[in-house]
């Protein structure tokens, strides 16, 4: 609840994981603005250990409880800004992701005044490309995420703000780091 209200004194906009979170944020904000995470089905990711989307895992608000959802954002008379998920860390093929993002526009669509859809990231990048590892084809990815974006807004008639996180994959390659070897260990 404390860094409910430190991210509420700052203007920060806060997105909940839960139906408990959901009901915690419009006690302390009601009638106000608040996204939430919620979980499409669908994880990817290089390691079952970053996969925060699917079956087995514990974030994001199952499709399920859209009803709960929405009947406490009327009862806390809080605003649905928008809606957001993260399926994992590290994929490197597209199709997950692009099942994702479908999965959460049909969820969009039991909401009619949200202003945003973020995508997440976890977009992987060729740790191993000296053994042969192949990127993520971005070019071929970006052209089939738009394609499913303009065909849902068509269907949805107005526009959303879509937000997408690619993080390290714009800028894991971007430099290097440069350090000192203070001290050696010498093991088995």
């Amino acid at each position: 609840e404390e860094e409910m209200r430190f991210a509420l004194d700052k203007g920060i906009m806060t997105s909940v994981d839960s139906i408990s979170q959901l009901k915690m944020f419009g006690r302390i904000n009601p009638g106000g603005e608040v996204a939430i995470r919620l979980n499409p089905g669908i994880g990817a990711g290089h390691h079952e250990k970053v996969v925060t989307a699917g079956k087995k895992t514990k974030f994001g608000i199952s499709p399920e409880y859209l009803d709960e959802v929405k009947k406490v954002l009327k009862e806390c008379n809080l605003k649905l800004a928008g809606i957001n998920q993260h399926i994992g860390s590290l994929f490197m093929e597209a199709d997950p992701y692009l099942q994702s993002v479908q999965s959460l526009l049909s969820l969009a669509n039991h909401f009619d005044d949200i202003r945003f859809v973020d995508f997440g990231g976890g977009f992987g990048i060729p740790y191993r490309k000296q053994d042969g590892q192949k990127r993520l084809e971005l070019a071929e990815f970006g052209k089939k995420f738009s394609e499913i974006l303009n065909d849902w807004s068509e269907k949805y008639g107005r526009k959303l703000l879509f937000r997408t996180e690619p993080g390290r994959y714009i800028v894991a390659e971007c430099g290097v780091l440069l350090g000192r070897v203070y001290a050696l260990k010498q093991n088995y």
